[in-house]
């Protein structure tokens, strides 16, 4: 036979390419590279029992610590927040448009501003000092979060704790974003003290609401009380000391000209006095918006207490002479109040009047301008604080503006009156005296008058405050535990166990680097011949040893073409001779496989067995060579002699035909040349030019010569042989062989351009194969097929 003409028609490298190694290499590379979807679902589907496994472990973990931990209720109620805009107030007559410039009554209340206000911790310290109070609830336990430590420490904690717990565990939302309702919900693990928590909250909002507008006006209050009741003391006194007056001296009536005087004194005193109330009432706003600063940034209320120039004070004064102006017009001329044609000299201090008004307007907008420059200390802060100092800032120079207004009246007014009561020197005695004492009477009696009036409408005002918010649900108890939800902890379990063993897979078979399929083999461009299942689960027979007897001999329970031919293993080693015969030419010459793999175990000698049987039924003459001369196993195959074999032929001491053996149970056509005697130098047999001979010999004589050799990923030994044989066979057993050997293995055959035939897989369970879906179960199916068509077959 022509050696060269036994080639590999099914794409196998040629051992002339030198460059075939690194090709593979590269297209190997280029394989690993690819998601292979249909791969990764094989693997999951492998390791189903794994999966399923770790879901449920996880799955019951879950639920396990869902009954161990402390159920915790949720407390829900809601609250409606009324905005109110600038200029409601305004519309409620002189006093309530008073209220709203110089308390911020009716200011803008937006709900985002009120929510700010229920997460403050004046809410928190409020609802603090209550609970603690209480301390116990209806069913006379101890509110939960008044423990130090619930539900191991029944210890209350401090007030500073409690508020701090209390911020942390309440919650204020709005639930739609059209909508002015607020939801408060508060989660305990006890029931009431979950309902409680929401009622006191919206309590504790709308008392301390309610209270805080109420307390804008208590310093005008108390000041206007302690004026009514000065005054009336006065005005009873002046009411005496006339009518004492009148019944001594017998004179009961003042000339026109002292009564004017008596008059516009009275009108003077009368102005006077709405200026000091007016005083009064817009000194308490400024403080307070002073305090609004100092709680948004402390000290940031110095930046603005100089808001006036001399240029202000110059318009203010002017304009209180000409306000007092027209107060003694009026005195003198009462009728000019309703008369809608006033003489040219009034209507021109009005115009003055209005000037004045506008220039002290534009001067105050100039200074509210100059005076944001402070707002750069804020610019870390939120939008929203911003601008609440922004609109601080405004009503100071504003309410600064109109303080200065009002001192410089009251100046003016002081000087007019010191005017005025110069002409009481020079009326007779008793007139004067008359005259002084119906002057003090009418301004006592005028005051009172006024300072009555604005304190009952104060007082009315002050009584009728409420707060924004309006209770609309009241919380109820709650029946189920929102914490722990059971539903929720089991559908994170189940990812959490899907997620980590599918990762462990996915890493697994990421870094793995044994062979778990047989697409790894294809990848590397040699075709695979055959696909050897695990021996023991391809035949039904019950082998209890790894030996048994066949006729006179005991053989291993490996040899499967002998013992089970019938047998889907069988049947795989007989696909495999197929693959080998007819991927061939169809050439008479001999034909000589050497079987090798890259380390021990991989099952090469049990396929190189099993081929040499299943040859023989295909009517070829066949013969097995065994040069693993360190350590051969033919022998224990066949159940035959270990020599003499092929380490006495080589040596001259046995004559070849004397040392081929033909057992019994065998075919005619297959002979065996086991190893022969022990020898300490493998290499150097197998280096003999006497076993090239031998090869020659054997192929001029039989028409398949199957070589076994020892692994040539371990030792060399082999290489002499490889380049004397027409075809090497690549063993790897399934979920066994390291890649990297393999491809070792490839390497060091390319460097001694051996032909390689193609790759064997042994041991291979098609439920283990990191193969696609479709191949294993195609694999699997295949084998009960086998079974299912051959069992009325006898032997």
């Amino acid at each position: 036979m022509n050696r060269n003409d036994f080639t590999n028609n099914n794409g196998g490298m040629s051992s002339g390419n030198p460059g075939s190694s690194d090709q593979n290499r590269n297209k190997r590379d280029e394989v690993e590279r690819r998601i292979d979807l249909k791969k990764i679902f094989a693997a999951f589907k492998q390791h189903k029992k794994l999966i399923l496994g770790s879901i449920f472990l996880c799955m019951v973990g879950a639920l396990v610590y869902s009954y161990q931990v402390t159920p915790v209720y949720e407390g829900i109620g809601s609250i409606m927040i009324q905005e109110t805009s600038q200029d409601r107030s305004a519309e409620n007559g002189e006093l309530a448009n008073l209220l709203n410039k110089t308390y911020a009554v009716g200011a803008n209340s937006t709900l985002e501003n009120e929510l700010q206000f229920l997460r403050s911790r004046q809410i928190s310290l409020n609802m603090a000092s209550e609970i603690l109070d209480r301390q116990r609830m209806e069913n006379g336990e101890i509110y939960p979060i008044l423990w130090k430590n619930y539900p191991e420490d029944s210890t209350v904690v401090s007030q500073d704790t409690l508020v701090n717990r209390i911020q942390k565990k309440i919650n204020f939302s709005q639930k739609a974003t059209e909508a002015n309702l607020v939801q408060v919900t508060f989660e305990s693990p006890s029931r009431l003290e979950a309902k409680d928590m929401v009622d006191l909250a919206m309590e504790t909002y709308t008392n301390t609401s309610t209270n805080i507008n109420r307390k804008t006006a208590n310093s005008a209050v108390e000041f206007l009380e302690e004026e009514r009741n000065r005054l009336e003391n006065k005005l009873k006194e002046s009411e005496q000391r006339l009518r004492s007056f009148m019944n001594q001296s017998n004179v009961v009536e003042v000339d026109a000209q002292t009564q004017e005087l008596i008059t516009s004194l009275s009108q003077l005193e009368t102005e006077r006095q709405t200026v000091k109330a007016d005083l009064v009432a817009v000194n308490s706003a400024i403080e307070e918006y002073k305090k609004r600063l100092d709680n948004i940034k402390p000290g940031l209320s110095e930046q603005y207490s100089e808001v006036s120039g001399p240029r202000l004070e110059r318009y203010q004064y002017q304009l209180a002479e000409l306000q007092t102006r027209k107060t003694l017009y009026l005195s003198k001329n009462p009728g000019l109040k309703n008369d809608e044609n006033p003489p040219e000299e009034f209507k021109k201090l009005n115009r003055e009047i209005e000037y004045m008004k506008e220039e002290i307007k534009k001067l105050t907008g100039e200074l509210t301008s100059e005076k944001d420059q402070y707002l750069g200390m804020l610019s870390n802060s939120d939008g929203g604080v911003t601008q609440d100092v922004s609109e601080i800032n405004q009503r100071l120079v504003e309410l600064q503006a109109e303080k200065n207004q009002y001192e410089a009246k009251a100046e003016v007014l002081d000087e007019r009156l010191q005017e005025e009561r110069q002409f009481f020197g020079n009326l007779p005695d008793n007139m004067m005296d008359l005259a002084r004492l119906r002057r003090d009477h009418e301004i006592n009696e005028q005051m009172y008058r006024t300072v009555s009036d604005q304190y009952n409408e104060m007082m009315l005002w002050q009584k009728t405050q409420f707060g924004v918010g309006r209770v609309v649900d009241e919380a109820y108890v709650p029946q189920e535990p929102v914490k722990p939800n059971r539903k929720l902890y089991l559908l994170v379990s189940f990812f959490i166990g899907g997620i980590f063993s599918i990762g462990y897979l996915t890493i697994r078979n990421s870094f793995g680097d044994k062979i778990t399929s047989i697409e790894e083999l294809r990848a590397r461009d040699y075709p695979v011949l055959g696909i050897i299942p695990v021996l023991q689960k391809a035949t039904k027979k019950k082998v209890s040893s790894s030996k048994i007897n066949v006729v006179d001999r005991e053989i291993s329970s490996d040899l499967i073409s002998v013992h089970d031919p019938i047998s889907p293993g069988a049947e795989a080693f007989r696909r495999m001779n197929y693959n080998i015969i007819y991927a061939q030419s169809d050439d008479d010459s001999g034909k000589t496989i050497l079987i090798t793999s890259s380390t021990k175990g991989e099952g090469k000698t049990t396929t190189v067995s099993n081929l040499a049987v299943l040859l023989a039924e295909a009517k070829k003459k066949v013969i097995v060579v065994d040069t693993d001369l360190g350590k051969p196993s033919m022998h224990n195959m066949f159940g035959i002699d270990r020599s003499p074999g092929v380490v006495d032929v080589i040596r001259g001491d046995v004559k070849l035909e004397n040392a081929i053996q033909s057992p019994s149970y065998l075919s005619d056509n297959v002979d065996i040349l086991p190893s022969g005697s022990q020898t300490t130098n493998p290499a150097a047999i197998n280096q003999n030019p006497k076993f090239e001979y031998l090869l020659e010999n054997l192929g001029m004589h039989y028409d398949y010569v199957l070589i076994d050799t020892a692994p040539y990923g371990i030792v060399t030994d082999a290489a002499p042989i490889m380049k004397l044989v027409d075809g090497i066979v690549v063993v790897t057993r399934f979920r066994k062989t390291e890649e990297v050997e393999l491809d070792h293995t490839l390497d060091y055959l390319h460097k001694i351009r051996a032909n390689i035939l193609g790759f064997a897989i042994t041991a291979f369970d098609p439920s283990k194969s990191t193969d696609y879906y479709n191949r294993s179960s195609y694999y699997q199916s295949t084998y009960n097929d086998y079974y299912s068509h051959t069992k009325d077959m006898s032997y």
